[in-house]
């Protein structure tokens, strides 16, 4: 038997079992025996026997040895059971043990300050990296010997050239599936596990938090974005130049950030409906759709993670927090893509003086001012009906027959907001135009990273997520009064 594996271990070894090492906080020579425990969402906790003498008030950087190994844990903090001492009157002294929880960690390496550490470059693998990536295609020949008995098996695949792409503002970026790839072997079985992984190697020297933010956030939004469902992180390497001896001028260091890697139940997760941009379809333009992915990522952060939410929660929407986040998200969207103003500057600027003369005292001047601030803004009716006639053709037909729909988010979106009783006769609409503006800002997203109109709607429409566009008749006539698109 043999088999090509296109995965990733299921769990790391670190979290299978508790592992007993000494462990003190930064600055301090006090040194205490605890058993460690590395949970799958990707927190720790430390049971010491006896109590650290620092500070309670402010997260702690603490640091182990389990056996050979380095540990660095951050934003370490003491938990509800803190260690006591007391003696009886035999001159017994009696300790309670103490517990820590940290929420990240680095193995590997001791840090007196992991937040000011630099480093230049970062491996990292993610489940939905690898149920995007295409995996090659396998060829396997038997040979048999002269009896007619199988004596040797030969397996023969292509490993596609991983993808680079230089990223103004992040440095070069690789990805697919790397050349080397590790290999087991048992009685009558022999298996091969290639593991997709993004490499990259940054511009400038770079902190973790900025790492995160601005480099391992958006290339998992993009998986998330690909496959339509939350991504995780598996592991995560970051190299840095070093100057101990042992090093040989570089070192390379595990790295497990809390939130992300938090596992979802297999029982809880979103069925995949098919991708939404799937790799075989686009792995020969990948460097620019990267490119312009991170151009997106850049302009407009907020509403890129707003209307992925429900995927990244791996959830069913859930028709009121979802159609007020979705309508945050294209407000947001159209406020960056597209900006615009009711009236001339000018002109407003002269109403609004107008006004402010009519205001009596303080409370009223104040409230002419909030209102002038964003009163020449277009009104959320208007940002959508922008966003509908921006989308590609098929989401924008169905967005034109639902017009009505659309008009009534805005008052909805202002009622629900001030918790104005709306249910449940108003339930429907708020879903119907929740699941609109969801589409149009795929739609959008899609055509900013330079998928064409026409290949967007084909996207679209291949999951199975459209049958909630369908349920919306798309036969009725356009609500709006005049040309939808002057």
């Amino acid at each position: 038997m043999a088999a090509v594996g296109i995965g990733s271990p299921k769990s790391r070894p670190e979290q299978q079992q508790n592992q007993h090492g000494l462990w003190w906080a930064t600055g301090s020579e006090q040194k205490v025996a605890g058993v460690s425990e590395f949970h799958p969402d990707n927190h720790v906790t430390l049971t010491l026997s006896d109590s650290l003498d620092v500070d309670d008030r402010r997260d702690r950087v603490l640091h182990g040895v389990l056996g050979t190994r380095e540990v660095t844990l951050t934003q370490a903090r003491r938990g509800w059971r803190a260690g006591r001492s007391w003696s009886n009157k035999r001159g017994w002294t009696t300790t309670t043990p103490e517990e820590w929880r940290a929420s990240g960690y680095f193995l590997g390496v001791h840090y007196d300050t992991p937040s000011a550490e630099l480093f230049t470059s970062l491996t990292f693998t993610t489940p939905q990296l690898i149920e995007w990536i295409t995996p090659p295609e396998v060829q396997s020949r038997t040979q048999y010997s002269a009896d007619d008995k199988p004596e040797s098996v030969s397996i023969t695949f292509d490993v596609p050239a991983e993808t680079s792409v230089d990223i103004a503002g992040v440095g070069r970026v690789l990805v697919g599936l790397p050349p080397a790839f590790g290999a087991s072997s048992g009685r009558g079985h022999f298996r091969m596990e290639i593991t997709p992984s993004w490499h990259v190697t940054l511009d400038r020297p770079r902190t973790t938090s900025d790492i995160y933010t601005n480099v391992v956030l958006p290339l998992m939004l993009w998986t998330t974005f690909c496959v339509g469902a939350g991504d995780r992180l598996t592991s995560i390497s970051l190299g840095q130049p070093s100057d101990e001896p042992d090093d040989d001028g570089w070192r390379s260091v595990t790295w497990f950030p809390y939130g992300w890697t938090q596992d979802v139940h297999e029982d809880q997760r979103k069925p995949l409906w098919g991708h939404h941009v799937p790799h075989r379809d686009v792995v020969n333009r990948l460097s620019g759709l990267l490119s312009a992915w991170f151009e997106l990522y850049q302009d407009a952060a907020g509403p890129v993670i707003e209307s992925l939410l429900p995927f990244l929660e791996e959830r069913a929407r859930l028709i009121g927090p979802d159609f007020l986040r979705d309508m945050r998200a294209a407000e947001g969207h159209h406020r960056l893509a597209y900006g615009g103003q009711r009236f001339p500057e000018n002109e407003w600027a002269d109403f609004a003086e107008r006004l402010a003369g009519v205001a009596e005292g303080r409370e009223q001047r104040s409230l002419v001012k909030s209102w002038v601030k964003h009163g020449n803004d277009p009104g959320l009716d208007g940002r959508l009906r922008k966003l509908a006639r921006e989308s590609s053709p098929e989401v924008r037909r169905i967005a034109i027959a639902n017009g009505e729909t659309l008009d009534a988010c805005a008052g909805l979106r202002n009622d629900y907001a001030h918790g104005k009783e709306i249910w449940p006769d108003k339930a429907m609409t708020m879903g119907a135009g929740s699941t609109l503006v969801a589409f149009m800002l795929r739609s959008l997203f899609l055509q900013r990273i330079g998928i064409a109109p026409e290949h967007t709607d084909r996207l679209l429409m291949s999951t199975g997520e459209w049958q909630s566009m369908q349920h919306l008749d798309p036969e009725r006539k356009p609500s709006w009064h005049g040309d939808p698109f002057a």
